[in-house]
């Protein structure tokens, strides 16, 4: 699709000044802040600086830089878009969004491991013998801002957008279609999860397969579930979701304080009994966060667990800890950004962030323009 003529941009504004803010985000006020208005130009500023502007939309994912890279820049946009209504960020979206779709294995050509050629992005980065492999991490990671996209397009009534948003959503739709033959549902518990088979190239070697995916594998796509409920209203999505949530529930430890948990899980656990990282783990939160709001499994009490999981583990005088139980230090404070829609309940990641930010303690990896992003869209919340 073309770019958006400036016209058409101003009209879209227009259309948007009328958006009801979604549940849960903290709305912008129009009052003018030197130091939100230099947080949006620094935003723009990183944007321009990763390939002009470009960031990795016209790359493969052989090297798994789309899932670990150009999705952050897409949430970015969304989140920018939400902190200041300025649709110039949805025009980047679609600008880099349309590349991304346009790149998936069927449309270039080019088969996994086995053969298939399907709506996805394969990569070579973790599979054994550089086999080509669909992960549904990747899947997920991709997907959920194409369909976070759909349901702003919808709920803002941006019209304009609306072919847009169906394309992406067909595509969210068919790329989490590839992984019906890994849900396991157990009817008893209502629980349900993911998993690996012994025949893909990621888990041949692993004890008694099948083997349940790691949370943040399961919780990306978690995410997608959900948005597809809201812009579909099939409930089939949403029951997907909850499973996942009740299966991820039942999996965190403690009987009160701070929830912690595992990488691995059941059977994994024979690979692993590590502890989750704070990179990984801000998968999971966003994912309980985005249920939460959703009315799907998880509660105001859990969130408050979850927010003495930062300020009682994470945080540190200064840094912050590498584990959800509080250990070693200071290895992903980049990835304190992806916590902070922790905000509506603690404003405490927001700090952590924002005084790494200033320090220039920060890294130059698009995790960072989601962080600055939602430095934004939380800065008049939190910024006191």
């Amino acid at each position: 699709m073309k770019d958006c003529s400036r016209a058409l941009l101003v009209n879209f504004i227009l259309l948007v000044l009328a958006c009801v803010t979604p549940p849960g985000v903290f709305a912008a006020k129009l009052v003018s802040s030197s130091t939100r208005d230099e947080l949006v130009d620094k935003f723009d500023a990183m944007d321009q600086a990763i390939n002009k502007g470009e960031g990795y939309s016209r790359s493969t994912n052989d090297n798994s830089v789309l899932a670990w890279a150009e999705s952050y820049l897409l949430e970015a946009y969304l989140d920018m878009f939400e902190a200041t209504r300025n649709a110039k960020y949805l025009a980047s979206f679609v600008r880099h969004a349309d590349r991304v779709v346009g790149n998936t294995d069927l449309k270039r050509g080019i088969t996994d491991y086995g053969g298939r050629s399907v709506v996805g992005w394969n990569s070579t980065h973790y599979s054994r013998n550089g086999e080509r492999l669909v992960w549904l991490v990747h899947s997920g990671m991709i997907t959920y801002p194409l369909a976070r996209f759909a349901w702003l397009v919808d709920n803002c009534m941006v019209v304009s957008y609306r072919s847009q948003a169906l394309t992406y959503t067909n595509v969210a739709k068919s790329a989490l279609a590839v992984f019906e033959k890994n849900w396991n549902y157990d009817a008893s518990t209502g629980r349900g999860y993911y998993q690996f088979f012994a025949d893909e190239p990621h888990s041949a070697n692993s004890p008694n397969p099948p083997v349940p995916l790691p949370f943040n594998q399961q919780l990306a796509a978690g995410r997608t579930l959900i948005m597809l409920h809201k812009v579909t209203g099939n409930n089939e999505y949403r029951e997907k979701a909850e499973a996942l949530a009740r299966h991820f529930r039942s999996n965190l430890k403690g009987n009160k304080g701070p929830y912690i948990w595992t990488y691995w899980y059941g059977k994994g656990l024979d690979r692993s009994k590590t502890i989750e990282d704070i990179s990984h783990g801000a998968i999971d939160l966003d994912f309980a966060i985005l249920a939460y709001r959703s009315g799907i499994v998880f509660n105001r009490e859990d969130l408050s667990r979850f927010q003495e999981t930062y300020e009682k583990n994470i945080h540190k005088s200064g840094t912050v800890a590498n584990t959800v139980d509080g250990r070693g230090e200071g290895r992903y404070k980049n990835a304190i950004g992806r916590w902070l829609e922790l905000a509506e309940f603690s404003c405490v990641p927001w700090k952590d962030f924002y005084a790494f930010y200033l320090l220039g303690d920060l890294g130059r990896h698009p995790e960072v323009m989601l962080g600055t992003a939602k430095l934004v869209k939380y800065f008049d919340k939190c910024f006191k």
